[in-house]
């Protein structure tokens, strides 16, 4: 992972510690035993189910691990994003946590 600072709850911290809030609440295990757990929806990346996304709950949300589990690129030394995207992305995104700068990203 980069060594990048994130801002998470009033502090500086590393990627990785600000991940592992989400991974503590464990819920029981799928069907296939894929491991899931209780947190917040705090991603640019996400599945809904329509039969259970509640409007007046848009923060609610499970994460799962396992065979589900994805990689957020951009935190990852060898993203692979084009850096004219990162760039664009930088400069254009309103709310994110990671950081804005566009000299940063894609490094």
């Amino acid at each position: 992972m980069r060594e990048d600072l994130i801002y998470s709850g009033g502090s500086m911290v590393k990627i990785w510690e600000h991940e592992d809030q989400f991974w503590h609440h464990q819920l029981p295990p799928l069907s296939g035993g894929d491991p899931v757990y209780d947190a917040i929806l705090d991603t640019t990346f996400a599945l809904y189910n329509k039969d259970h996304f509640q409007h007046s709950n848009i923060w609610r949300a499970v994460r799962a691990g396992g065979r589900f589990t994805s990689r957020h690129l951009p935190w990852y030394r060898e993203a692979r994003i084009p850096i004219e995207v990162a760039h664009a992305y930088a400069k254009t995104q309103r709310y994110s946590t990671y950081l804005r700068d566009a000299a940063s990203i894609g490094e």
